[in-house]
Order: C-alpha cells, then structure tokens, then sequence
C-alpha cells in the first residue's frame, strides 16, 4: 500500500495534482538483512488516478526526476487524461536515500564559483565514500532497476508506458532483463547502448557513430571543414584538447583553466547543440572551437565575450535535488564505459579511462579534482552486464542527428542489440534529447506512439527543420554572432581586427543599436540602459504634463504640482 500524500518543499508546481510518496527496498537484494533504501516517487493526474501509467526516466548518471515532474508529465497528461504520470528517483539520487555527509552536508545549490562551497562539496563527497565503502556497489543501475521494477510492481497499473532519457536509456535495458519487467510500450530518447565505450573503440564507430554538430558542420560547409577538418567530434574536440592540455588557447583563457573550466566548455557544448531544434544555435559550435584552436588576440577577446555573455544568460546553479552528491554519477559513469566483457582491474580501469572521468560530471570534477583513483566503481551484475534485453513490445529511438552527447550512430547500435521490435527515428538537425516544449513535431510523434500503444505515428512533420547557415552569410546568422561573440564575422576571418578595447569607441550609425563600430561594454550600457530609461523619463515627462494640463483646466494646478513635487523634496 502507498501512502500519496502532499509533496515536500522544493518539488515542482504542476497544471494538475501532484502527490508524492516514499516506497522501501532492501539495500542488497540478496541480503535484506543489510537494510533498506527508499525511493521518492511522485504522480501527477488531472482529476483522479487512472490505470494507465506513464514512467519518466532520468538521465545523467545521476539526475534525479525533478527535472521531468512537472512541465513533462502536464504535457502527457495534459495531451491524454488516460494518463497518470509517475517520476521515480534512483537511489542514491533526489530524495531517494540520497548518501549524506550528516552535519557536513553542503546547504544550497552548487556553484562552481564559490571556492568555499566547493571545498564543502569535496569534503562531503569523501565523507560519503569513506562512511558508505563497501555499500556503495549497491547504489548502482542494476538496483536501481530493481527499485523501478518494485514502484512498477506496487501500483500495478493496468497499461506501463515508458519515456526515459539518456543514461535512462541504459538504465531501462537493464530494466527490462529483469524477471517480471512490464511495459507495454517504450521510447527511448537519447540512446545510450550498453556497450557504448567499446564502441566508441571499435573502427565501425569513426563512420557511424561520430555524428553531431560539429561533424554536420564539417560535411555540409566547405567554409567550416576548411576550418575544422580532422577536429570534427565534439568528444575528440573535448578529450584531445582540454583534458590533455594540448589546446593552444588553454593559456590564453583563465576561465578555462580554472577548475571548473571544462565545465564551462561543457556547458558551451550543449548552449551550441541543446534545445528541440536550435538551427541557429548550433551555429556556435564549430567558430567557438575553432577559435579555441587558432587562439588569434581576437580570437581570445571573442571567447572571453562569449564567456562573459554565457555567464550572464546561461549559468544557473546546480540545485542539490536535481543531482546526487557525485557518487552515483560516478558509479554510473563506471558502469556505462567499461572497457571490456571481462571488468578490467580497478587500476587498469583507472589507467584507460582517467581522460573520460575527469569530465564526467561537474560534481565529480570538483570531489576528485581530476584524480580517478579515488572514485567508487561498481560491481558488476553479470546478468545484465553488456548485454542487451530483447523487448516484445514497440520500442521507438529517438536521437538527434546533430546529438553530441550519446552521438546520433549510437541509435543504430542500440536498435542492432534490442533487436526486431526496436524501431530507429533520427531526427534530422536536433541534438541530445528530441523530446522538448519547443518541439512539438517530436512531441506529437511520442504523444502518437503511446495512444496507439506502438502502432503508429505521423512522421511527416520532421521535414520541416532546416539545416543550419554554416557558413554565417545570413543577416539572422551575423546578428546571433554579434550577440554571443561581439562580432558581426561568425568565423572571425578578419581576425587582425580585433573586437574593439573597452577604451576604444568610434561612431556608430544613430539609427542602430546592434553596430560592431562601438565598444560592447559602451553599447550595452547605451542600449540595454540608456536608451530605455530615456524613453521612460520622456514618457513620464509627457504624462506629467498632460495631468497638469488636465488639472490646470479644473483650476487645480496648485494642488497637482504639490502632488508631483512632494516625493522629490523627501
């Protein structure tokens, strides 16, 4: 029996009615004699509980479901009222017997700025791996698939519908292998195959997995892949530059070489390939690395704009409900680049995979500082260990063509291992996560899928993205480079110019704000403030002297003026 009962503060507002609730596990489900776990369960429906369920599952490693309750679950149910909505937190992550670190446990969001808040979120991660030790293998995906199967089995629902994201994906593969798994039909958004590393090894990868922005930039523009050529993989861009130091422009640029610098490089990567269907955003990727590798004086002015305006407009700290404390992210992270059938040594998984860890997460940047050999491996569970389920029930994949996190030929992979019954959508010009509040084609698609239970969907609507103008030669395309580089020039070729100093100005036309003639800091202040206050203090003057003559007519002059000049003589 579950007891729903309100939520506790900090949970996600909802269109409808959301209720929450804890279900218990066994920590090791061998030996129940070790304790329990809990797992934070919400639903959302629109009048009452219905029999059919939908289940969200979150990516990462790590994430918890706050991120998909809410906005996600309205539009499913809000869509089909058949619907009721369930997120379910792995352990370890959200409200799901999260690991703590007691009276040390770090209060607030995590901001890779605040130094001191960084040491306390260090501090906690050791804390955690040195209090749970040997208890920690029990915090990784097999279990957490077992729990899911329980929350599953506990509310019995008539109809199971699964939505699940990323690393969700693999989670779900490992679901489905377990005995007494239901689903009646899946999406899988994002893929992520269970062998995914070895395949990123294998020659086959390099023609059929390395595809994303930066690939799709380089085939389709001769101005970007005389630019780019060899370096057109957003991990090869990441790994074989940042990680390794050999990244001309890592000493030019102090925000990058700060600890939380490949962090930032992170965040740039999705703010260049994120969101349903970005044409123009995705124009950023391939100039920002590519200025990142010729490292010209206004290449560096440019990407110090870039980072100042991205500080400004992107960065949002990491609230402490969305993420686990880095352990299951790096338990998780573990799981899903393992490098052989046969689990390799922890030293030799430490020698092979330092690069790959290092960026793994923020969290586990900064609790490791770079240094994987303190970090928690899991334990393999030769049951589902880099093996495939075989679903006898409608899959759809769903991956991006232009994805950069599990990379577009990783859909085939994962369609190939689950087999006949697994059908591959790629969504032409989308990246990582198709399904979106700005994408309704995709949307639909899903929304189809479920209704009809996997017998049908409209597909048609995907060919209405287009691709993106690569090479910036369009005025939408030189106003987006303006604003996220301060340069008209989306590739800089006329790099001996620099962006103007702070102590440079020239004219600028008086008909436009948007002008590269004058200083971004000068032209931020007289048209993101100047202008507009100007216009409403000449607003305000004019509605003054329409009140006095309008007073003035009713022989009240005296007393208005008094009204408007009293406040000013406090």
């Amino acid at each position: 029996m579950i007891h729903w009962s309100t939520c506790p503060p900090g949970q996600p507002t909802s269109s409808y009615i959301i209720q929450c609730a804890n279900l218990t596990f066994p920590l090791n489900y061998n030996n129940h004699a070790m304790g329990n776990v809990t797992a934070f369960i919400r639903r959302q429906y629109v009048k009452k509980p219905t029999n059919s369920g939908i289940w969200l599952v979150a990516g990462g490693p790590g994430d918890s479901t706050i991120s998909l309750a809410g906005p996600l679950c309205d539009f499913f149910i809000g869509s089909n009222n058949s619907f009721t909505c369930y997120t379910q937190d792995a352990r370890g992550t959200g409200l799901s017997s999260y690991m703590s670190c007691g009276k040390n446990q770090p209060a607030g969001p995590f901001d890779p700025y605040n130094s001191s808040q960084v040491k306390a979120f260090s501090n906690c991660f050791n804390k955690i791996k040195n209090q749970y030790g040997s208890v920690l293998q029990y915090y990784s995906t097999y279990n957490a698939a077992k729990d899911l199967l329980g929350g599953i089995q506990a509310i019995n629902p008539s109809l199971v519908h699964i939505y699940a994201q990323s690393f969700g994906t693999y989670a779900i593969n490992t679901y489905l292998q377990l005995p007494g798994a239901r689903a009646d039909v899946i999406v899988l958004d994002g893929p992520v195959p269970t062998n995914r590393w070895p395949l990123e090894n294998n020659a086959e990868w390099a023609s059929q997995v390395a595809q994303d922005v930066a690939y799709g930039c380089v085939s389709n523009s001769s101005v970007c892949s005389s630019r780019l050529s060899t370096m057109a993989h957003i991990p090869k861009l990441v790994m074989d530059s940042i990680i390794d130091g050999s990244l001309p422009c890592l000493q030019n640029l102090t925000w990058l070489r700060a600890t939380d610098g490949q962090f930032w490089t992170s965040i740039y990567n999705n703010y260049c390939t994120g969101g349903a269907s970005r044409s123009t955003a995705h124009l950023c990727l391939a100039p920002f690395w590519y200025r990142l590798h010729r490292c010209s004086s206004s290449d560096v002015t440019q990407l110090n704009f870039f980072h100042k305006y991205q500080q400004g407009v992107q960065f949002s700290p990491l609230n402490w409900l969305s993420y686990s404390y880095g352990v299951s992210i790096a338990i998780g992270t573990s799981e899903v680049y393992s490098y052989s059938k046969s689990p390799l040594s922890y030293s030799q998984q430490v020698q092979r995979s330092a690069r790959m860890f290092a960026s793994a997460g923020v969290e586990m940047l900064v609790a490791y500082a770079r240094n994987v050999t303190d970090m928690p491996l899991y334990t393999v569970n030769p049951s589902v260990y880099m093996k495939f389920a075989q679903p006898t029930v409608p899959v759809l994949i769903l991956v991006g063509t232009y994805d950069g996190n599990t990379e577009n030929g990783l859909g085939y992979w994962l369609q190939q291992g689950l087999g006949k019954n697994a059908t591959l959508l790629n969504v032409p010009y989308n990246a990582h996560i198709t399904v979106a509040y700005d994408n309704p084609c995709v949307d639909g698609i899903v929304l189809e899928f479920f209704n009809s239970l996997g017998t049908s969907y409209d597909a048609s609507c995907l060919q209405q993205y287009q691709e993106p103008d690569w090479d910036g030669s369009t005025q939408t395309s030189r106003n987006y480079s303006y604003q996220i580089f301060g340069t008209h020039d989306l590739w800089n070729d006329n790099y001996a110019v620099d962006v103007p100093s702070s102590t440079t100005t020239t004219s600028c036309p008086s008909t436009s704000c948007d002008c590269q003639c004058t200083n971004y800091n000068i032209t931020a202040i007289v048209c993101g403030i100047v202008i507009p206050l100007a216009a409403i203090i000449i607003a305000l003057v004019v509605y003054i002297v329409l009140i006095l003559r309008k007073k003035k007519a009713e022989g009240t002059v005296s007393k208005g003026a008094d009204m408007i000049e009293s406040p000013l003589g406090k």
